[in-house]
C-alpha cells in the first residue's frame, strides 16, 4: 500500500517521539515509509528492517534507497515476514 506524504510525516513523528533505534517494517513496496522513518532514526546506530515477499517491490525500493543518503540504515529481506520472522 502507497503512503501519502501525511502518512509519511506521521511514521517519521511516530519513530521520533518513540525514541526507537530499530524499526521492523513489514511490507516495503517502494520504500517510502522506510525514507520516511530513516529521517527520525538515531545519528549512529539506528536501522530498519524491511521485510516484502514481492521481487519487483523488493528491487524497486533497492533501486529508490541506494539513492538516499541514509540509505543504507535500511536492510531490505526478501521473503514472507511469517517465516522469516
Amino acid at each position: 500500500m502507497m503512503l501519502g506524504p501525511l502518512e509519511a510525516s506521521l511514521l517519521g513523528i511516530l519513530v521520533g517521539v518513540s525514541g526507537a533505534s530499530r524499526v521492523l517494517e513489514i511490507g516495503t513496496f517502494t520504500g517510502y515509509s522506510a525514507m520516511a522513518m530513516i529521517e527520525a532514526l538515531p545519528q549512529e546506530g539506528g536501522y530498519i528492517k524491511s521485510i516484502d515477499k514481492d521481487p519487483r517491490c523488493h528491487a524497486l525500493a533497492r533501486e529508490h534507497l541506494s539513492r538516499h543518503p541514509k540509505g543504507d540504515k535500511v536492510d531490505l529481506v526478501l521473503g514472507d515476514a511469517m517465516e522469516i520472522l
